[in-house]
């Protein structure tokens, strides 16, 4: 096998490995998310943004513009009810 063909395989591993690790945090986040809803019915603009597919600073900017209903803002942190998830 070519040095360029070992290199090229080699990438496409590094490649898989970044995606599924991607998809292992986005499922860590969505699990403290359940855990959140569980415990104090919220979610936070991270474990929001990781169940609907937007990017956490998309949520937190419609948290602040306000197109969510119901959401509440502590220590700095934007908090997004659960029944704003329905919405999407």
């Amino acid at each position: 096998m070519s040095a360029i063909t070992q290199e090229a395989k080699e990438l496409l591993t590094k490649r898989e490995i970044s995606i599924a690790r991607k998809a292992l945090q986005k499922s860590l986040v969505q699990l403290e998310g359940m855990e959140s809803i569980l415990e104090t019915g919220y979610l936070t603009t991270t474990q929001f943004a990781a169940f609907v597919g937007l990017t956490a600073k998309t949520v937190s900017n419609y948290a602040s513009s306000g197109h969510f209903d119901k959401v509440k803002r502590e220590g700095g942190t934007w908090l997004i009810h659960k029944s704003e998830l329905e919405r999407y």
